[in-house]
């Protein structure tokens, strides 16, 4: 998810959550970073929505300045490598 276009990374990143893609909670979790509060938002509420998690436990809230959410990302991060909540993350195969 990294387009140029922050409308498109928006549509990813809802989609990614609405479709429960967890391959795709890594890109879910820097997109916990977009430069966007919109895409931010979206990103916070979909991983929230996949994990059952509460990311302002983290101390993450989407409308954070870039430094106040870089150590929460950091924690989010940590956190979800540590307890391996999203079980098998591997991307679909492709079908023939």
């Amino acid at each position: 998810m990294s387009h140029a276009h922050e409308s498109v990374r928006l549509v990813a990143t809802d989609a990614l959550a609405k479709n429960r893609a967890l391959w795709a909670i890594p890109e879910l979790v820097r997109a916990l970073d977009d430069d966007y509060l919109l895409n931010r938002q979206f990103a916070q509420k979909g991983l929230e929505d996949m994990l059952d998690v509460s990311l302002a436990d983290h101390g993450y809230v989407f409308y954070m300045t870039k430094p106040e959410r870089l150590p929460a990302i950091e924690r989010i991060h940590r956190h979800l490598s540590e307890t391996d909540v999203a079980g098998d993350r591997s991307p679909p195969q492709k079908r023939n």
